[in-house]
């Protein structure tokens, strides 16, 4: 799981940082999931980090349109579709990665992937299936440092991640511990339960204060989760209805597909609008 908002900001924003029961608080991650999601759908593109292998078409041209990439670690060719990658291109001499027709080329995140006309391809087959990546994926990985772990440290296989004050976390947070994501699922006091290993990394062992750094999302996507959350909530006591009538000022509110507030946030974000 990603999410853009954690309860915290929620309950902030929401319900004057009241508290919530266990039942209320699954409804609401329910809801800052699915508006997280939301967000992905709307801009056709995700704004977390992700370790990944991707393949993908070849089309015949020097080069080609790859999903947002923050860091290739391989990529290789398989040109005789025997289903294993023989050709292992150079970063240095066989291809760029560049954020095309950006203002900055050099920017992240990465959007294609040219053949250096110098390296070993000059032009990628139109094949199918022809280009394995091996990277980290997604529109940012900025991070926050927010404390270290703390106690006897944590094991490979353990699902509590201590702490030396809880209260800088919020569950939904996703942390980065050395090259580990995990996912907070519950603070009690200074243990955080986590899933481990999130988003392709893998689970390792940390020791005793080791930072603990908490993912940092654009403001303009955290506020819109938490705006299509709060609607998806909301919208529970209507239950659902595209229409409520308001008693005090004798308006009807329309509830449309997608909220105006949120689509002006997440506009300039929105890729193939010509702002890659």
């Amino acid at each position: 799981m990603n999410l853009y908002a954690g309860v915290s900001a929620f309950r902030q924003l929401f319900i004057d940082n009241q508290a919530l029961d266990a039942t209320d608080q699954a409804v609401v991650l329910r809801a800052l999931e699915a508006a997280s999601r939301r967000v992905d759908h709307m801009t056709h593109r995700t704004f977390f980090a992700e370790t990944a292998t991707r393949v993908f078409d070849g089309n015949g041209r020097s080069w080609m349109w790859l999903p947002d990439l923050l860091a290739a670690t391989t990529i290789k060719l398989d040109e005789d579709a025997n289903r294993t990658f023989e050709l292992t291109l150079a970063a240095a001499t066989d291809y760029y990665l560049k954020r095309k027709f950006y203002r900055n080329e050099d920017a992240l995140p990465k959007t294609a992937l040219e053949l250096d006309q110098n390296g070993q391809r000059t032009s990628f087959l139109k094949q199918k299936r022809l280009v394995q990546i091996v990277g980290r994926w997604g529109f940012t990985e900025q991070t926050e440092t927010l404390d270290s772990i703390a106690g006897a440290g944590q094991s490979s296989s353990s699902t509590t991640l201590t702490v030396n004050d809880g209260t800088l976390f919020s569950i939904g947070n996703t942390v980065l511990v050395e090259s580990e994501q995990e996912y907070i699922s519950a603070i009690t006091g200074n243990n955080l339960t986590v899933s481990r290993a999130v988003n392709g990394t893998t689970a390792a062992t940390h020791a005793t204060g080791q930072l603990v750094k908490r993912f940092v999302y654009l403001t303009e996507v955290e506020q819109a989760a938490l705006i299509l959350a709060g609607r998806l909530i909301k919208r529970r006591e209507s239950s659902y209805a595209n229409a409520t009538n308001n008693l005090t000022t004798g308006i009807t509110e329309t509830f449309y597909r997608y909220d105006p507030d949120v689509s002006v946030l997440l506009a300039e974000h929105v890729r193939g609008n010509g702002l890659i």
